[in-house]
């Protein structure tokens, strides 16, 4: 996203704290002090929405403030919406003495193919947020998986892409297209035994339904446990299960 979407050659790129504390504490979703290619060193702070969230606005200021006077060098905010409708947040504040902006870039306006021709399965993963126009997205899914199996390093790791490529199809809520996309999807993947798989058989009794539903959410939370530095609100939201099963389920990982 630093490179491709915002444009940034970072020459030097530094993970730095993300606790910011003071009387209130702020832990941003990514922070990174940035050297690019004509020397420029400045703090990049990016914050993911999946949501149109008016609080935004205000949060955004106070990380500002926060990380210039622990850092006291300027400081380049973005916020990446990820949801599927158009974004409806204020990117602008303006009262009294205090003037403030910040940079909202939605995922949805981004073309596919800016990420797909990657070589590197991270930044083709990201297709899935982008537009799609003009293609279909079944087929967009199609190029996207054929992309993934083409520039993974084997079997195994194709299939952890595929997981997270099914987060991410979740945050577009574009799962029930995956139906459509059943032939090309078969290619790679074993049906009976993909327990994440979204199609489904649509045989059997209503509860044995409800029951299967129950562990593939279960298995879809324990997938994002491993595989993400999401907190419990967000695997909550992104899965629809209650905070606190989230929280069970990362207890029992953690014992086991």
């Amino acid at each position: 996203m630093i490179e491709k979407v915002l444009g940034i050659r970072a020459v030097i790129s530094e993970e730095i704290p993300d606790d910011l504390q003071r009387t209130k504490e702020r832990k941003p979703n990514a922070l990174k002090r940035i050297t690019d290619q004509v020397g420029v060193t400045f703090i990049l702070h990016i914050e993911f929405q999946v949501a149109n969230d008016p609080e935004t606005v205000h949060r955004m200021p106070t990380y500002y403030a926060m990380l210039l006077e622990r850092y006291e060098i300027p400081i380049r905010q973005y916020v990446f919406y990820l949801g599927p409708t158009a974004p409806t947040m204020t990117t602008d504040l303006n009262m009294g003495n205090l003037s403030f902006r910040y940079s909202l870039i939605p995922f949805q306006q981004l073309d596919y193919r800016l990420f797909l021709v990657s070589d590197i399965p991270e930044q083709i993963l990201l297709a899935v947020l982008a537009n799609f126009q003009p293609e279909d997205p079944p087929a967009v899914l199609g190029q996207i998986l054929r992309r993934l199996d083409e520039t993974a390093s084997g079997p195994l790791v194709f299939q952890r892409y595929l997981a997270q490529l099914r987060v991410l199809v979740q945050l577009r809520k574009l799962h029930p297209l995956l139906d459509t996309a059943m032939d090309t999807i078969a290619k790679y993947v074993n049906e009976q035994d993909d327990v994440f798989f979204i199609k489904g058989k649509q045989e059997g009794e209503q509860k044995g339904k409800h029951e299967g539903k129950a562990k593939k959410k279960i298995l879809f939370v324990e997938n994002l446990i491993r595989q993400t530095n999401f907190d419990d609100s967000q695997i909550a939201t992104l899965t629809l299960v209650s905070v606190s099963s989230v929280q069970s389920v990362r207890q029992r990982l953690a014992k086991s």
